[in-house]
């Protein structure tokens, strides 16, 4: 399921997408040298989105809220594959793609 994070995103990925170096220790995506999407220990897809939609998504019982340590992130939620493959890597596209702008959007402004 986790070959490479590119792939929920497309063939290819977008003009100014990047793998992340292996030393991450798992497959993910960085645009303009910032992280938004990576493969969790678990096999669940972790992305960056604003807090409020980050909530929406536990709220409505899709994701869950990533722990680091004893910090729980605001803006970084973990998504798991579901039982449905097609369904696991269309949820995991729409919310990568999400990720991507929302966090290309954050540095342009920085």
């Amino acid at each position: 399921m986790a070959r490479h994070a590119t792939r929920y995103l497309g063939r290819r990925p977008s003009p100014g997408v990047s793998r992340l170096p292996w030393r991450f220790r798992s497959p993910g995506l960085r645009v303009g040298g910032k992280v938004f999407a990576f493969l969790g220990f678990d096999g669940e897809l972790i992305v960056k989105l604003p807090s409020d939609r980050a909530n929406a998504f536990v709220d409505a019982g899709t994701a869950e809220k990533v722990v680091m340590g004893e910090r729980t992130m605001r803006e970084w939620i973990a998504f798991p594959a579901l039982d449905d493959r097609a369904a696991t890597l269309t949820q995991w596209r729409e919310v990568a793609r999400e990720a991507h702008r929302y966090v290309d959007a954050l540095r342009r402004t920085s």
